[in-house]
């Protein structure tokens, strides 16, 4: 059984009614919380771009993730972030060339606030699949598991001057507030060297209540 948490892990180390997105003119989808996360000295960026938010709470635990897919819904981001029998394919639950956020904490009550604490950024990740690619499957004989990997540059990680809030919930929808400024994190497909990221994204995001992530392991913490 494999999920998003195998992609989610390597930070350890290095350290359904659509309300939430508007449409532009013409009907055009608009991103929520529009930025760019560029790491330092790197040539790779990602382009934050974030049209939905979906959460579940229970029991003083909540899980956002906030996508940069126009097409997300609720159930495309239960099964990506769902146990999967075999190697998962992405292509049409990210987006090349996006950051996506999984945000889950500990000790929620309806609303929390922190501030460039290493409490606040612990259960964060920010995927970005930087660069032109695609993901393929590869055979890894030499070690590692097989599966579909990006083949531009996936980096991984999360925010170190940062303000957000998160509140509502329990059975209605969220908000999250957010001003991002620098990042640490590092390409995991290339080792567990730290290289961090610069890169405002600010605003805030509706989040839909999707009660299903309560069965993913990436709630569960399995």
């Amino acid at each position: 059984m494999r999920s998003l948490l195998l992609v989610l892990a390597p930070l350890a180390t290095l350290a359904c009614n659509d309300k939430s997105a508007d449409s532009g003119p013409g009907g055009t989808l608009t991103p929520q919380v529009s930025g760019t996360i560029t790491v330092t000295g790197e040539d790779a960026e990602g382009r934050v771009e974030l049209f939905h938010g979906f959460g579940f709470d229970q029991g003083g635990v909540v899980l956002l993730y906030l996508s940069s897919n126009p097409e997300a819904d609720c159930a495309l981001v239960t099964d990506l972030l769902g146990s999967h029998d075999g190697p998962f394919d992405m292509t049409g639950y990210v987006v090349g060339g996006t950051c996506d956020f999984f945000v889950r904490k500990d000790g929620y009550t309806g609303e929390m606030t922190f501030v460039d604490d290493a409490f606040g950024r612990a259960g964060w990740a920010i995927n970005c699949f930087t660069g032109q690619g695609a993901f393929e499957f590869e055979n890894r004989t030499n070690g590692g598991d097989d599966g579909f990997y990006w083949t531009g540059r996936k980096w991984l990680g999360y925010p170190t001057v940062y303000s957000y809030t998160i509140r509502g919930g329990d059975g209605s929808d969220y908000t999250i507030d957010l001003d991002l400024v620098e990042y640490n994190g590092g390409f995991p497909e290339e080792g567990l060297e730290a290289y961090p990221a610069t890169g405002a994204v600010q605003g805030s995001v509706s989040v839909e209540w999707c009660s299903t992530l309560g069965r993913t392991p990436a709630f569960s913490g399995g």
